[in-house]
């Protein structure tokens, strides 16, 4: 996922690195607040989805690999993981 000011992308890729399902979706910067960004992310999945024919794994069994920006700026952090929390289990580092 990229979680932009304007808009949110997601993509689900296999473990060989090909595109399996992608989604683009208006909206959900951060700042906005955790409920409002949880929406969309929850919108740009269902998206992916609904865009492959792959065996997609349930919520909560998701593996993230993800960069960043802004993750050390104080409170960001939480909040992403607050946000996240219901579709994968996130480790920031």
């Amino acid at each position: 996922m990229d979680i932009g000011g304007t808009t949110t992308r997601g993509a689900l890729f296999s473990t060989d690195g090909k595109i399996l399902g992608h989604a683009t979706a208006t909206g959900a910067a951060l700042s906005l607040g955790a409920g409002y960004t949880a929406g969309i992310i929850r919108e740009v999945w269902q998206q992916i989805k609904q865009t492959t024919d792959a065996k997609v794994p349930p919520e909560g069994k998701i593996g993230i690999v993800a960069g960043i920006a802004g993750a050390t700026i104080p409170g960001e952090a939480a909040k992403l993981t607050e946000i996240l929390s219901e579709f994968a289990s996130l480790r920031i580092v």
